[in-house]
This record gives C-alpha cells, sequence and structure tokens, in this order.
C-alpha cells in the first residue's frame, strides 16, 4: 500500500512548531533529514537512513525548496551534499538553507 502523507496547511498552529532545519531527501528512496550545518556549496544533513555515495538527491526544504546535488561523503548518519552553485536560483536556494541551519 501507499504511504499515507500529513499536509500542514499555512498559518495553522502546526505549522508554526515546525523545526527549520527538517527537510526531506529524495533519491533512490525517502529520507527524513535534518540540516546541520551549510559551509560553501555544501550542506550536512543527519539522515534516518544511509544514503549512496554519489546518489543524486532533492533537498526539499519548506523555505528553499527544491535542490538537487550529490551525496560526497557519509560518516555515521550525516550526509555531505554538493550542491551546484552555478546560477542564481541555486545560490537563493542554498542562502535560505543557510538561515534555517543557523537561525538567529
Amino acid at each position: 500500500m501507499g504511504t499515507r502523507h500529513h499536509f500542514i496547511p499555512r498559518g495553522s498552529k502546526e505549522e508554526t512548531h515546525l523545526d527549520p532545519r527538517r527537510c526531506i531527501l529524495m533519491g533512490d528512496t525517502l529520507v527524513a533529514a535534518e540540516l546541520d550545518g551549510i559551509s560553501g556549496n555544501r550542506a550536512t544533513v543527519r539522515v534516518s537512513q544511509p544514503l549512496r555515495f554519489g546518489a543524486r538527491v532533492e533537498l526539499h526544504h519548506a523555505e528553499a525548496g527544491m535542490i538537487t546535488g550529490n551525496v560526497v561523503g557519509m560518516a555515521g548518519n550525516l550526509a555531505s551534499i554538493a550542491f551546484n552553485t552555478g546560477n542564481r536560483a541555486m545560490r537563493f536556494a542554498i542562502s535560505r538553507l543557510r538561515r534555517a541551519a543557523c537561525p538567529a
């Protein structure tokens, strides 16, 4: 059977309690993740299950949207994902991720 998804409407009480570091990685499988840090064009995320080195993944985040990258490292439950920062949209999305990973 299919997986049930729980969607949270904008403006609801549940939306205000979401952790800005949470995200989803979609590649070979769907993986729950949490941003651990951003450095340059790379994100370090805590993942619920190991990712295949070199795998192409889509990081889905509430503020940054969808960003495509490649898994360039795995250490325990931490994955390092590299993004191509060649265009403005990608740089903007990464800046939104940086803001989410390091709230003021």
